[in-house]
């Protein structure tokens, strides 16, 4: 997949192995094992993940190990997403961010892609809208490359739309809701 302008790629902080162990599914000798034998195997060509091997070698769910590598995957997103929220002038205060749903799309020997949507919530419940943002996650790298700026744009439209701001007042993009809704306040007869 190609990056796209805009697009920005997010290094994960938490190493597979050691949420593993942190989660309580892996010991640290596991880890350690499937680690070495993963470095033999690149010796010889042959990458594996280390997820296949402890399954294979230890034992360990595979379903198990997908499930906390997809949780702390859309977690650290959401994570990224919220910063990115709290610090846009653009958007108020008060906004919140909850994750709803996730899948994996696509699996591929280096990459898996999703997408996931996110609960966006103003002030007003009644205003909560959603939004899905498609992702990528490569294992060379350990990071995952998603659309930012194209999600600040549609948490703005949704928040136009929720507050029923006129199409032709969207225009005016980067000024801060509020102002926005002061605009809009003062055209009304």
């Amino acid at each position: 997949m190609a990056l796209h302008i805009g697009m920005t790629r997010i290094p994960l902080t938490t190493r597979f192995g050691e949420l593993l162990i942190e989660k309580g599914l892996a010991s640290p000798g596991q880890v350690h094992q499937a680690l070495s034998r993963q470095k033999e195997l690149r010796k010889q060509q042959q990458y594996i993940r280390i997820g296949s091997l402890l399954h294979k070698e230890c034992g360990i769910s595979q379903q198990s190990m997908e499930k906390i590598f997809q949780a702390d995957l859309l977690q650290q997103i959401l994570v990224r997403l919220r910063k990115l929220i709290t610090q846009d002038p653009d958007l108020p205060p008060d906004l919140s961010c909850l994750l709803s749903t996730a899948r994996f799309l696509n699996e591929a020997p280096d990459m898996l892609q999703g997408d996931a949507e996110f609960q966006i919530l103003p002030e007003k419940q009644d205003q909560a809208f959603m939004l899905c943002l498609s992702f990528d996650f490569r294992f060379s790298d350990h990071s995952t490359t998603i659309d930012l700026p194209n999600a600040m744009d549609q948490i703005k439209q949704g928040l136009y739309k929720a507050m029923d701001i006129p199409l032709s007042d969207q225009q005016h993009m980067g000024i801060p809701i509020e102002n926005l809704r002061t605009a809009q306040t003062e055209k009304t007869p």
